[in-house]
């Protein structure tokens, strides 16, 4: 997914100071379409099979983790459903909005997360983490929606126009 922030992040500020809001809308919506199909696939492997994703990755002994990689995988699916939206934010003059969702996100996370470990443990705190991300980008996504008209979302349209370029491109 920061592969696709990085190639968009530049055309942002571009296109929204010379006012062409569709082709804005039009690039980050496709990044987003985009960047969705191998995040949401790894988070969905890491959702299904953790235990082999960390002994492959990290050694059998982080095998245990799996529960957490479960938990936090679902924020990750939450985020790639959500798209660029904080970029699109913070690069079209609404670095404020961004900063107090950040602000907000950052003083959940530190009053929940204390409560949830120390009442929960660590899964507790997965589960805090998890659902402050989520939240986070979800209140970004709606925000930029409102202020700019933009819907950072995937759109299964472009996911499959892509699919359909890139088989006609093999093809030749």
């Amino acid at each position: 997914f920061t592969v696709a922030n990085m190639a968009v992040t530049g055309l942002i500020p571009k296109l929204y100071q010379e006012k062409k809001h569709e082709q804005l809308s039009k690039i980050v919506r496709s990044a987003s379409s985009l960047a969705s199909i191998p995040c949401i696939s790894l988070a969905l492997l890491c959702l299904v099979f953790p235990e082999t994703v960390l002994s492959l990755l990290f050694g059998s002994e982080y095998a245990t983790a799996a529960s957490l990689v479960r938990i936090l995988s679902l924020a990750q699916i939450a985020v790639a459903l959500t798209g660029s939206c904080g970029k699109l934010l913070a690069n079209t003059k609404h670095e404020r909005a961004v900063l107090i969702i950040s602000v907000a996100s950052a003083a959940i996370m530190i009053l929940t997360g204390y409560l949830a470990i120390t009442k929960l443990g660590i899964h507790g705190f997965a589960w805090t983490i998890a659902a402050v991300v989520a939240t986070q980008n979800i209140v970004q996504c709606y925000v930029a929606y409102r202020l700019l008209g933009i819907a950072t979302v995937p759109s299964p349209r472009l996911i499959r126009d892509g699919f359909r370029q890139a088989v006609n491109q093999v093809r030749g």
